[in-house]
């Protein structure tokens, strides 16, 4: 379900959690997850957190998420104030995030394989001077029994 800053401002906080747990309940079901969570639905809740429009909603979530995304990245929270930030802005910044979350996985993923080949070639090259070295024993040790 996707809406419009202007659709998220004109609902309450509380009536966006319900319309966003609707969605997750039926996904849940429909793909038929074991887990999941589900947010608050409780005005006062949302009115003592100072979260009191969909949109305000939708901004704490999508800085939620970036934190979290950014710590698993670079193993800190973030430094930035995103203090008068649009959701259209922070969408965006996530976007990119993500985008460089991926990069650094795939480089990642590329180190290992380059390192698992480094360890294929040495342990074949060990495994190679490891018979060069039991042939010329054996050679040796026949030689010296007169074969």
């Amino acid at each position: 379900m996707t809406l419009t800053s202007t659709e998220l401002a004109a609902l309450t906080a509380n009536e966006y959690a319900v319309l966003l747990n609707t969605e997750t309940r039926r996904r849940a079901a429909e793909e038929n997850w074991t887990g999941f969570g589900t947010l608050v639905e409780c005005a006062d809740f949302w009115a003592r957190c100072e979260v009191h429009t969909g949109l305000d909603l939708a901004i704490s979530n999508a800085l939620g998420t970036y934190s979290d995304v950014y710590k698993e990245t670079h193993g800190f929270r973030p430094r930035k104030n995103f203090t008068g930030w649009t959701l259209e802005e922070i969408e965006a910044e996530l976007t990119s995030l993500f985008e460089y979350t991926r990069l650094e996985r795939d480089a990642e993923e590329a180190r290992e394989m380059r390192a698992e080949k480094l360890v294929e070639v040495a342990e074949a090259h060990l495994m190679e001077v490891t018979l060069e070295g039991e042939a010329e024993r054996c050679e040796a040790m026949a030689e010296a029994l007169g074969y």
